[in-house]
């Protein structure tokens, strides 16, 4: 956030606190006005100008200063200056009309983000309008409104919120004096309120089922009941309950892939009927079943299964869906793509979505991702320089990178030390400990879970028997050999298995 502060001189004491209170509400709009996108700024100042508040005039000027200090990136703006504008006979009432103006201007920056959303998004513009006409009119003008939002809502895919405004709008008609309650009209409601239902309960039993939170829930067969009295039992509603009743049961198969592939196939025949947030729900909940399946079996048909999903992601653009693209998602796309020879997709969508990742984070993740191609191009120390700049060993403010980066130290280490090659970062065992050390103290500080950890424990003991093999008495080598295979193929889940079998195949 921009620091931005008006500086003033010559105030008396009670003066100074008043102007550190406006200080406090120039931060305050200074972080609202981040919101909004350059190209809006020019309306904003048109929406200003209609709707100025007592002093039309200097809060424009005021408005155009602070814009241009932002944009410029000041520290701060001429206070005084200010005051010698405002027509008021002493510096305390000038005060206190600076400070009645940035609050106009606050004021009309959250009226105007109300307007823009309305002005972009018809559902939500429909709910106003129908709310707003009625309280002025509840005649044929009201219904007529009404009749407007429902055939809208009739055309959109139905959602979680489509079927809240449904049912919001048959609130709204149920209370008006020209409405005829008939039995179909309590019939009608009753399906937009089954609808609501019948989405809600899916999706949060999915998102229970994906997250294994169930098994936290003391009276799971109670919550089991609940969910299925209105997922297993009745009929779905619409294309969207249907698909999410079969992901339900695919992640209650458990090993039953047939389940799978005939989500699959129901997800492909209606994909086009359903909206982009649950067909966003959908993907993510499906790669993490295939996530949990693969690092049981290491089956790479899995991974491929993962990164057909990711792709479909891409292409329909769900992963910027609200306009960003988690971090930890856009790192998983490239992981996948490089364990299964995608590069070249990978290439399109970091064209396409590495602006939509926040800045500073933005920076991290391409050098992390940047480090990876290098390694795997056998440029070690272009991946080791990386690292060391941008995820130096110690470092704690990029945790959620730190990780993947150890364990790429690592991996360059050993590609060092097969290739004789003496590096200052040379202490593969060293590095392998520590980052043993890191697991743990990231599980007992409860920084982050054992479902994250726990893979990565598992690579550091198999990278360990690696990185000491070498040095072991050559008798001994068959049989820590055939310890080290037999170790990666019985443990799951393990991180970066792909690589540790291939280091381990190398030794014969």
């Amino acid at each position: 956030m921009h620091e931005l502060s008006f500086k003033f001189t010559g105030l008396t004491a009670t003066e100074d606190a008043k102007a550190r209170q406006i200080n406090v509400l120039l931060t305050a709009f200074a972080t609202w006005w981040s919101l909004l996108k350059p190209s809006e700024w020019t309306d904003f100042v048109d929406f200003v100008g209609f709707s100025s508040g007592k002093e039309p005039a200097f809060n424009l000027e005021l408005l155009r200063r602070i814009k241009q200090a932002l944009q410029k990136k000041t520290e701060q703006l001429r206070g005084d200056e200010l005051l010698a504008m405002v027509a008021k006979t002493s510096t305390d009432e000038k005060l206190g009309q600076l400070k009645e103006s940035l609050k106009d201007l606050f004021q009309i920056l959250k009226d105007y983000l109300v307007y823009a959303e309305s002005s972009k998004n018809p559902q939500v513009y429909h709910r106003l309008l129908v709310k707003s006409v009625r309280e002025r009119n509840r005649g044929d003008l009201f219904q007529s409104v009404g009749d407007e939002f429902a055939r809208y809502l009739k055309k959109v895919p139905s959602t979680i919120a489509v079927a809240a405004d449904q049912w919001w709008l048959d609130h709204q008609r149920y209370y008006n004096q020209y409405t005829d309650h008939t039995p179909e009209l309590f019939l009608q409601n009753l399906q937009s309120l089954e609808t609501f239902n019948q989405l809600l309960v899916a999706r949060n039993y999915l998102e229970l089922l994906n997250q294994g939170l169930t098994k936290a829930v003391e009276d799971t067969f109670a919550l089991q009941q609940k969910m299925e009295l209105v997922i297993k039992y009745g009929e779905p509603v619409n294309e969207t309950v249907l698909l999410y009743r079969h992901l339900i049961e695919t992640i209650q198969g458990g090993d039953q892939i047939n389940l799978y592939h005939t989500f699959v196939d129901v997800y492909h025949r209606h994909e086009t009927q359903i909206s982009k947030e649950d067909r966003l729900i959908l993907a993510k909940m499906a790669i993490n079943y295939l996530y949990i399946r693969y690092h049981k079996t290491g089956e790479r048909a899995m991974l491929e299964a993962i990164f057909g999903w990711m792709k479909i992601m891409s292409d329909q653009d769900l992963y910027n869906f609200e306009g960003t693209i988690h971090d930890a998602e856009y790192i998983n796309f490239f992981m996948v793509a490089r364990s299964t020879g995608e590069l070249a997709a990978y290439h399109k969508f970091r064209e396409k979505h590495l602006s939509f990742l926040e800045p500073g984070v933005r920076e991290q993740v391409d050098a992390l991702c940047t480090a990876f191609l290098h390694f795997d191009a056998q440029e070690y120390t272009q991946a080791l320089s990386i690292l060391l700049e941008t995820f130096p060993p110690g470092s704690q403010e990029k945790l959620k990178y730190n990780l993947r980066a150890k364990v790429l130290r690592i991996m360059v280490q050993y590609a060092f030390k097969n290739q004789g090659i003496s590096t200052a970062d040379d202490d593969l065992i060293r590095s392998i400990d520590n980052f043993g050390q890191y697991c743990r103290r990231l599980l007992e500080k409860k920084i982050m879970n054992k479902k994250t950890i726990e893979p990565h424990q598992q690579f550091q003991k198999i990278a360990l028997l690696l990185a000491k093999f070498e040095g072991s008495p050559e008798e001994e080598k068959p049989i820590q050999l055939a310890r080290m295979k037999e170790k990666l193929s019985s443990t799951t889940p393990i991180a970066y298995r792909s690589w540790l079998e291939e280091e381990i195949n190398k030794l014969g």
